[in-house]
């Protein structure tokens, strides 16, 4: 009976305590299982369809990160070379520039270095040439870069649309839609 006593509080108090270790946090948990589903193309997380253009098919993401504004998938229709799949999240949308700044270096910190579990595969670390957050765009390598998961990018940006900023993380093919040839880390 004495054991049980004994162990019992042990019990009781680790069960209080928080989870610890690399998936606590919200964000890399989010951003794991989007990644995951990379090599489907986002199938497995594509809800119902938002809007179609001659260029893109956009979806509602079934995959939120918590307290985000807009989640969605996004098919781009490339002349030549096939489709090209995103998944773009609004984090924050607000009108205080500082709130906005303090919400992308915490994303930052915590996207920074963060392990990734995928499937079959060994585990991969997100990795960005910059050590802090200097820019308004932050580009994040799976590092060792193999298999399907190696065209992966993923970044963080600030930016401002009239009198709101916004927080938003990317996971792209490549090069960010729109943009030139992302060359971080080479």
């Amino acid at each position: 009976m004495k054991k049980l006593i004994v162990f019992t509080p042990f019990v009781l108090l680790s069960s209080s305590l928080p989870a610890q270790g690399v998936f606590s946090n919200n964000t890399i948990s989010c951003l794991e299982k989007v990644i995951r589903d990379y090599p489907h193309r986002f199938a497995g997380i594509s809800g119902e369809l938002i809007k179609k253009t001659a260029r893109e098919t956009d979806f509602q993401s079934r995959i939120r990160l918590g307290g985000s504004k807009y989640c969605k998938v996004t098919r781009h229709e490339i002349s030549g070379s096939g489709n090209s799949y995103s998944w773009d999240c609004i984090v924050l949308e607000t009108g205080n520039h500082d709130s906005a700044l303090n919400t992308f270096r915490e994303l930052f910190s915590q996207m920074k270095n963060s392990i990734i579990r995928l499937p079959g595969d060994k585990p991969a670390i997100l990795n960005s040439a910059c050590d802090k957050p200097a820019e308004d765009l932050v580009i994040f390598d799976l590092l060792p870069a193999r298999g399907e998961t190696r065209k992966l990018r993923v970044s963080l940006s600030i930016q401002n649309e009239g009198t709101l900023w916004l927080v938003s993380i990317h996971v792209y093919e490549g090069e960010f839609p729109g943009e030139e040839p992302v060359l971080a880390n080479h």
